[in-house]
């Protein structure tokens, strides 16, 4: 049974706040103030809404199941928090159901978006003063998200006591499962709110469609299944008044050769009714006692729902300057193409206003890509160029032919071609075609990429240790700054160790320096198996090598330091050796909260890899040749680099 103390709301909170307390779970007020949260409550429609029976229905049962005097069903904004249902708060007025921050508990569940379970608000460390729990009572207080189709929380189901109170797991999935139909309850309110707007707009929007396909220059025509007009707009009424049976002169319709008639049922918009998508078709038009025009013709079906056609849509341009630039460009391509046939490696495309191609030459090139010029003249570059680069290359044509000069390249199978794209003017200026110049340049490409990778052999060849095959000097100072700015970034510590070869002049002066190059090959080969591959190891010179840790912490300093050793020691192990490996190691770590640079590191490094030295006494256990050289090798010479003992 419900406890019989509830929790009594003041007449009146005042004005809300107009921002939300500082306490709270990290990022909150971030989360609290996030616009697309706002936005999805706010498209609900419910914040300062009426009561309803749905929600007070939820909270009854809440209430009820888990026996608590008060349940709310709360959504909060920006400003306050709003209770929607609240059952045992009494009949609650317009000023109570609008609740500041200061007195809310809700803002915390919906920040976080998890369910808030507090068994006593008085010692939690969010609650404990907020005026919920000082001067409202609350005490314990479980709650759950109400959370949008977008995955917004709007607010909270919750369950409210005025005496601490353990809850179990079973009173949270109750208030989950209903937390889930109040969510569905909210959603459902979403979208009849939404369509109610839709409907309300639907008149208006027709009104602009009309307004939209007057202010049109291209004529737009709908036919019925019947064929009859039942939609035109202004430009159409002015162009095809005749045509369209209401002029006293009717119109004649051509194919594009001008002579060949074409009869009404063969007109665009009549083969949209049975089924035909018409793309770009040119029409020729005569009206006696007037010039001849041409219009660029796209119709298309209207299917129902049930896919049955109920009408066609014809949308009509006006080409007709178009067409008479086209004969102009026509009388002049024969001495053009004399010109581009001497093109070396290339071609030449021209293009009217409509994207037709009126001129293609240079059948090499062509044959290349899989064409021929007689299969690109007449059609469009609709028809050419594939589907996934349709809109890309019309957009760059349209520029073009807008005054735009552009120079792209473009990658088809394994050739590479530059093209050049120019506007082609007039003697008035007036912009009548566009030329797309195309050259093979893949040879061109394959040069360039032979050079860069050229320059990259010599740029590893810069930063390698010929020798050991590390990285050298240049190398290991370039990559190690790098890994440094990267560990500033991720906050994550790095190691640094300082390795010195031991008795690398002994080994040189007694066996040769043969056998020294060998110690230090073995070295380095010792440093691979010891550190891991995305470590950066180096040789500084001489028998000084570094190695620089990512993402490695100090307390692993013990142990690739023990590494080292085990596989110094197990190549000492191996028999017939001139002599025995032995190092001194410095290690040091990186702490990126205090940023250092990579000298001052190596210098840090290489002090303790000498404090080891002496306390140690590594100097003095340098390693001692087991057998003379061999008789075939040349005397001692002087050491290839200086060499610490």
């Amino acid at each position: 049974m419900p406890s019989p103390a509830s929790i009594d709301l003041p007449q009146s909170f005042g004005p809300p706040a107009s921002g939300v307390t500082s306490v709270g779970p990290e990022d909150f007020l971030a989360k609290l103030l996030n616009p697309s949260r706002l936005a999805s409550l706010a498209a609900t429609g419910l914040m300062d809404s009426e009561a309803e029976a749905a929600f007070d229905r939820f909270t009854r049962l809440v209430a009820k199941w888990l026996g608590v005097p008060s349940a709310v069903v709360s959504l909060v904004d920006d400003r306050r928090l709003f209770i929607k249902s609240g059952f045992g708060l009494g009949e609650l007025s317009t000023e109570q159901r609008t609740v500041p921050f200061s007195h809310s508990v809700c803002q915390y569940g919906v920040a976080t978006g998890e369910p808030l379970i507090v068994m006593d608000a008085r010692e939690h460390p969010w609650l404990r003063e907020n005026l919920a729990v000082t001067e409202l009572g609350v005490v314990a207080y479980a709650g759950v998200p109400l959370v949008s189709p977008e995955q917004e929380v709007l607010g909270m189901l919750c369950a409210v006591d005025v005496r601490p109170r353990a809850w179990t797991d079973d009173d949270v999935a109750v208030l989950r499962e209903l937390a889930s139909m109040v969510g569905t309850e909210i959603e459902l309110r979403a979208r009849v709110r939404a369509l109610k707007v839709a409907q309300a707009t639907s008149d208006e929007n027709r009104t602009l469609l009309r307004s939209v396909l007057d202010c049109m220059d291209d004529s737009v025509v709908v036919r019925s299944h019947e064929g009859k007009v039942v939609l035109r707009n202004a430009a159409a009424e002015r162009e095809w008044r005749e045509q369209l049976g209401e002029g006293s002169v009717k119109a004649e319709l051509f194919y594009p050769d001008g002579s060949t008639p074409m009869p009404f049922p063969d007109s665009p918009s009549m083969r949209a009714l049975r089924g035909e998508s018409v793309h770009d078709l040119e029409v020729v038009r005569r009206i006696p006692g007037k010039p001849e025009q041409s219009f660029r013709v796209n119709s298309a079906p209207i299917f129902n729902q049930a896919g049955e056609i109920r009408a066609s849509v014809s949308v009509m341009r006006d080409s007709t300057a178009a067409r008479l630039a086209r004969g102009a460009l026509a009388r002049s391509v024969s001495l053009f193409r004399t010109v581009v046939r001497n093109l070396p490696n290339g071609a030449v495309l021209l293009f009217d206003q409509n994207l037709r191609y009126l001129m293609a030459d240079g059948e090499s090139l062509l044959a290349s890509i899989g064409l021929r010029s007689q299969d690109v003249v007449g059609k469009t570059l609709f028809d050419i160029v594939p589907l996934e680069r349709m809109e890309l290359m019309s957009s760059q044509y349209r520029r073009v032919l807008a005054g735009e000069s552009l120079t792209l390249e473009v990658v088809r199978d394994h050739l590479t071609f530059a093209l050049n794209l120019v506007p082609v003017r007039d003697e008035h200026g007036v912009i009548t075609a566009g030329m797309a110049l195309v050259y093979d340049v893949t040879v061109h490409k394959q040069t360039e990429a032979s050079l860069r990778k050229q320059a990259e052999e010599i740029r590893s060849l810069s930063i390698r240790d010929e020798l050991s095959g590390l990285y050298n000097r240049r190398g290991f100072l370039e990559l190690a700054r790098q890994q440094i700015k990267l560990a500033d970034r991720s906050g994550r510590p790095a190691l640094l160790f300082f390795v010195d070869l031991n008795g690398m002049k002994l080994i040189n002066d007694q066996l040769g320096h043969d056998e020294g190059d060998r110690a230090l090959c073995e070295t380095a080969e010792v440093l691979r198996a010891a550190f891991r591959a995305s470590d950066v190891i180096g040789r500084l010179g001489g028998d000084e090598f570094v190695a620089l840790l990512p993402d490695a912490s100090e307390a692993q300093i013990e142990l690739f330091s023990q590494r080292i050793q085990r596989e110094l020691a197990d190549r000492n192990d191996r028999p017939d050796r001139c002599f025995q490996l032995s190092a001194s190691i410095g290690g040091t770590a990186y702490d990126p909260n205090s940023p250092e640079t990579i000298e001052a590191l190596l210098a840090k490094a290489d002090a303790l890899m000498y404090e080891q030295k002496r306390m140690r006494g590594d100097s003095r256990r340098s390693p001692v040749p087991l057998s003379p050289p061999p008789k075939s090798q040349p005397p001692a010479r002087e050491s290839r680099a200086p060499a610490r003992s």
